[in-house]
Formats: C-alpha cells, sequence, structure tokens
C-alpha cells in the first residue's frame, strides 16, 4: 500500500504540469495569470459567472493595434501634379501615434512606414527602406521617386515602434493596410504667350491692291508694342526695348544697295514708304516684311525669331 501512495505523488503532479495550457496573446502582450482570474477573484467564483477577477480585467485590456487607409480607395484613379505626391489618408486603433523618439514608456505608439510598390519605391537617397514616414495623417506618397510615376501602384502603411520595429500581430505577422490605384500624369499646362515686343502691320491690307504714287512709293502702316521707338542712337537704358523699324521689299530684291543699306526702308514712326522704285518692277506682286531692330541695328529676337510682321499686295502704276 505504502509504495502506491508514493507512485501517486510522484506521478500525478507530473500528470497536472504536463496539462497545463498556454494562451496566445497579441504580439509579446503577457498572457492572464494563470488562477487569479480563473477562479473570479477571491469570491471563488467561475470566471465565466464573476468576470470581476484580476485575469477578466487584464482580458478587457488587451491592446490589438490596427490601421486602415481611408483614401485614396482601392481602384480610385489618381492624376497626379507636377511634384508627383499622393496624399494618403488612415486611421488607426489602438495606437498612440507620436513623433519617433517621443513615445517614452508607452507601449503601443509609434509611427507610420509607407511603402510603394514594395521596395521599388524607397527613398535610398535619404537611406530609408521605405517611400515615406509619418504619425499623422495623411502622409504623401512620393510617386516621383518610382521608375514609373505613372501607372499602377500598390500602397501599404504599416505600424511601426519609437524605435522603428515593425508592430506584429499574434501570429507575427506586420500590422498594415494595402490599398491599390492607377495613376496618370497631369496634362503639361499650355507654354504661356510671348511677352516682349509685337509688331502689327494695319496697311495695306494683306493680298490687298494698292496704287503707287508718282514716286512709286507706297506706305505700310505698323503698330509696335513694348517697343519703344526712337532715332537710331538715341536709345537710352531707361527706355528698355528700344529702336527702330527695317523695311524689306521681296526679300533682299528691292535693298537700297546704292546707300549700302541691307534693306528697303527705315523708319521709327508709322507709316514707313516702300521704295518701289528699287524694285525690277514697281508694279505687280510684293511682299514687305518689317523688322524691329535694336539701337545698334541688331535685329529683336522674341523666342529665338526675329520680331516681324508681313503683308502681301499688288502695286498698281498712279496712271
Amino acid at each position: 500500500m505504502n509504495w502506491r501512495m508514493e507512485f501517486a505523488k510522484m506521478v500525478i503532479p507530473a500528470l497536472a504540469l504536463a496539462c497545463a495550457c498556454t494562451s496566445t496573446s497579441y504580439e509579446d502582450e503577457p498572457a492572464p495569470v494563470a488562477g487569479a482570474g480563473g477562479s473570479g477573484g477571491a469570491g471563488g467564483k467561475p470566471a465565466g459567472a464573476g468576470g470581476a477577477g484580476a485575469g477578466g480585467a487584464a482580458g478587457a485590456a488587451a491592446k490589438h493595434p490596427a490601421v486602415a487607409i481611408t483614401s485614396p480607395a482601392v481602384g480610385a484613379a489618381i492624376t497626379l501634379g507636377g511634384d508627383g505626391l499622393v496624399p494618403v489618408a488612415f486611421a488607426v486603433a489602438d495606437f498612440t501615434l507620436k513623433m519617433p523618439g517621443t513615445c517614452g514608456t508607452e507601449r503601443w505608439c509609434g509611427h507610420v512606414h509607407l511603402k510603394v510598390d514594395g521596395e521599388a519605391c524607397n527613398d535610398t537617397a535619404a537611406g530609408r527602406a521605405y517611400n515615406a514616414a509619418g504619425f499623422a495623417s495623411p502622409i504623401s506618397a512620393k510617386l516621383a521617386l518610382c521608375p514609373q510615376a505613372a501607372g499602377a501602384h500598390r500602397i501599404e502603411l504599416e505600424l511601426h515602434k519609437d524605435d522603428h520595429s515593425a508592430v506584429t500581430d499574434a501570429a507575427l505577422e506586420r500590422v498594415m493596410a494595402a490599398s491599390t490605384f492607377p495613376a496618370s500624369q497631369e496634362a503639361a499646362p499650355p507654354p504661356p504667350a510671348p511677352t516682349g515686343p509685337t509688331l502689327a502691320i494695319s496697311s495695306p491690307g494683306d493680298n490687298g491692291q494698292v496704287t503707287m504714287g508718282m514716286d512709286r512709293k507706297v506706305p505700310i502702316a505698323f503698330a509696335a508694342t513694348g517697343f519703344t521707338l526712337k532715332q537710331p542712337g538715341t536709345c537710352t537704358p531707361a527706355d528698355g526695348a528700344c529702336g527702330h523699324v527695317h523695311l524689306k521689299v521681296d526679300g533682299a530684291a528691292c535693298n537700297d544697295t546704292a546707300a549700302g543699306r541691307a534693306y528697303n526702308a527705315a523708319g521709327v514712326a508709322s507709316p514707313i514708304q516702300a521704295n518701289l522704285a528699287l524694285c525690277p518692277n514697281a508694279a505687280g506682286s510684293h511682299s514687305a516684311v518689317l523688322e524691329l531692330h535694336a539701337d545698334d541695328h541688331s535685329a529683336v529676337q522674341q523666342g529665338g525669331q526675329t520680331v516681324t510682321a508681313t503683308v502681301q499686295f499688288t502695286a498698281r502704276d498712279p496712271y
């Protein structure tokens, strides 16, 4: 009989230890203390009936951090601006967001890392294993860091602790949220309208007919804007864009070569007289071109081109 009692003393405690169960908790959160809550506290009620024991309170206080993306929605079409930024709005639960290094002793505290297309769009220039980070919503995804800003993208938000380590769940999986969307590049704005000097011919009308004077001259009326007209050699810095107008007729065919000029006529006021007597044939079709020239006679350029105005006309004899 004595040996049976001695055997029971040895085996029963070992079996009790082998049957003891361990609970699975969120990440490294301590499991409730065995016995303290299971017995319902000092009253000795079952845990389910009492519910007020120390273990029941620990279970109610368990934290389950989570993050959810509220924008952009899955599949939402995004039009990128010139900076390539996409604001990603989000919400967190059971987690306090703070600037890295400021959580102190708070356990469920940290910030958010944002990844785009896995590792493809990381901010490697800044030595970061993610695209962007923050501790307030929204965080802007930098698609300019991707090989192609336009196209389909997958964004992920991950919760990270104060020391930048990832927050994981009971299965040791990262606590994260994801969304996918197509992005397109905003159309480039049209180039701004050119600014600077302009020149326009008001008479004769294009393809019109004019009657020459007895001196074989035809007045070419014009208007210049953004440009001060002055006699060559009289412009000052205060005048800004300043100079005069050269008139050419039929290219170089009607130049005043006798006076050594590479043009037909010049002037500082409208109209300028086109001298058709210098042409091989005064009567007939002609092309008149006005050009703006600076004080030193160099051509005034706008967008890499000489500022000009052109008109086609037919000249008739005065009799």
